[in-house]
Formats: structure tokens, C-alpha cells, sequence
């Protein structure tokens, strides 16, 4: 009897302990990254840009007349000179969207097959506008012949420079 009381209050205890409030434990957000960090609409506005200017070179009109289909594109090897600041994979991968929307080239998951290859590097740098702190962002795209490796269009280049300003605060909706 003595122990089943001793059990029936030791029970008591831990249930009562299981059933506290616990604190919740508070998941703070990562901080946003700094206004100067390459971000994801960073990959797909320099895509669009480039690749817009791409398919309207003669290249793609030259490959029909030339073969009677549209030109096979996959993306080659693209060297970080970033040091890791840009995405390298999400770049990519906005680029591939980039030329698929263009409606003009069909765009090849592997490089097997392709008629051209779509190669580049990425850089940044830290610098100074003034007195403000910049990063400066260097996007290099180069198509090549993929059987030959001979380049099919001059090359793209792009540079876009951000700074770690902090951007104004937009106002609230009114009510």
C-alpha cells in the first residue's frame, strides 16, 4: 500500500511537471542581407538583360538557315571569381530560364547534344563611390561552337554596382 501511494505521487509530480508551460523558444529571423548583397532578382535582371541581347544577335537566324532547327544551348562551365558572394548555382539556373523564355533556342539540361554552350564567370569586388562603401559585381556570358569550341557571337559583358546605403523606408499603405 505504502508504495502504491509513494507511485500514485511520484506519478502526480511528473504529470503535473509534464503538463507546465513551457517557454517558447524564439526562432529569430536571419538578418537581411546588406543592400549591397547579389540576391536572387539580381541573377534574373542581369539574365534577361544579357540573354535578351543574345538571341537577337544574328547567330540564332544564321544556325536555322544554316540547319533547319533551332539551335541547342546548354550552359558550359562558369568560373566564381566572386569569391562566393554570388550564387553561382541560383545564377545559373536564372540564366537557363532566361534563354528558355526567349522562345528562340531549346535549352539543354546536359551538355550532351548541344550545338552551343553558353560559358561565363561571375566576379565582385569591394570598392568606394566617394566615401560610400560599393561592391561592384562583373557578369562575363560567352557562346561557343560546341563541337568546335570556336566563339558563335561576341561576348556580354555586364557590371553592376551596389552600395550598402540603406534604402529608404517605404511608407504604410493608408488605412
Amino acid at each position: 500500500m505504502r508504495s502504491s501511494v509513494f507511485c500514485t505521487v511520484l506519478l502526480s509530480v511528473a504529470i503535473l511537471a509534464g503538463c507546465g508551460r513551457r517557454a517558447e523558444e524564439t526562432v529569430q529571423a536571419p538578418p537581411p542581407p546588406p543592400p549591397s548583397a547579389w540576391v536572387q532578382a539580381d541573377s534574373a535582371k542581369v539574365a534577361d538583360e544579357l540573354l535578351g541581347e543574345m538571341v537577337k544577335r544574328p547567330w540564332v537566324g544564321e544556325f536555322k538557315e544554316r540547319t533547319g532547327r533551332v539551335p541547342k544551348v546548354a550552359l558550359g562551365a562558369f568560373s566564381d571569381r566572386s569569391k562566393g558572394d554570388v550564387d553561382l548555382a541560383l545564377h545559373r539556373g536564372e540564366l537557363a530560364r532566361a534563354l528558355a523564355a526567349g522562345g528562340v533556342v531549346q535549352v539543354l539540361d546536359t551538355t550532351e547534344g548541344a550545338d552551343f554552350l553558353l560559358k561565363g564567370a561571375v566576379g565582385s569586388n569591394d570598392g568606394t563611390d566617394g566615401e560610400i562603401p560599393v561592391k561592384r559585381y562583373q557578369i562575363d556570358l560567352t557562346l561557343v561552337d560546341a563541337k568546335t569550341g570556336d566563339v558563335a557571337t561576341p561576348s556580354l559583358s555586364i557590371e553592376k554596382q551596389k552600395d550598402d546605403r540603406a534604402l529608404p523606408a517605404t511608407p504604410a499603405p493608408a488605412p
